[in-house]
Formats: C-alpha cells, structure tokens, sequence
C-alpha cells in the first residue's frame, strides 16, 4: 500500500535511519538551502544529510520497508 502513497515512502539517511517522505519533507522546508542542496539532521541521531535540490524524495526509497 505505501508503494502509491508517495508520502508514506520510507526514506533512507546517510546514517542509515529511516523516515517517511511527508516527514523529511516538512523537515526541509526550514532546512537552509546551499549549493543546490539542503542539509538535514537525522531526527534519531542528528547526523546531518546532504537532500539534492531540497526535496526528500531525491533520498533512496527503503525498499526492505515497502515489502
């Protein structure tokens, strides 16, 4: 069911901690944006992730979690 629902896809962080798009993308809109990227912190552990053009899903989907 998540498959089609673009905001529920789980998203993988540099860190390996995994969140849903719809999160990751509210995150963003405060994130500052540099060089074409924005810089988010993993809300588990604060490890910070370079997002491409700001946008969560440019991030890799978990595909272990959409099974």
């Amino acid at each position: 069911p998540y498959a089609d629902d673009s905001e529920h896809v789980p998203r993988i962080l540099q860190c390996g901690h995994t969140a849903c798009q719809g999160c990751l993308s509210l995150m963003l809109r405060t994130a500052k944006t540099e060089a074409h990227s924005k810089k988010l912190e993993c809300p588990e552990c604060r490890e910070v992730t370079v997002v491409k053009q700001g946008k969560a899903s440019n991030l890799q989907k978990n595909f272990g979690m959409l099974r």
